[in-house]
């Protein structure tokens, strides 16, 4: 099959419209260890149609520990820059602000 194992993430995209952003519910009631391992950004609106630029971040920020980014790239700078961010808001304005991984983000898209 198309499986490998093992699965260090995964990711599942949902429709706007369906979407109540379960996550961040999820972030704001889960226990306060929890939130703290978990790297999420808030897609907001100014981001525009980045779904699944979000989608990879969530998935290498939430698997830092299994992925080895090339130094000084794109994402391990990003990663860097926001680590200790608490607020996935903030994140999402660094994301925002960021002409290297919006060129990123074009070429791939």
């Amino acid at each position: 099959g198309l499986k490998r194992r093992p699965v260090v993430t995964t990711s599942l995209r949902r429709g706007l419209q369906d979407a109540s952003y379960p996550s961040e519910q999820l972030l704001i009631s889960g226990e306060k260890e929890t939130q703290d391992q978990i790297y999420f950004i808030k897609q907001i609106e100014s981001l525009g149609n980045a779904c699944g630029t979000i989608a990879l971040l969530h998935a290498v920020g939430n698997a830092s520990s299994k992925v080895n980014l090339v130094e000084n790239s794109c994402l391990d700078l990003f990663f860097k820059s926001t680590a200790t961010m608490d607020d996935p808001h903030e994140r999402a304005v660094c994301l925002e602000k960021d002409d290297t991984m919006a060129r990123a983000h074009l070429l791939a898209a």
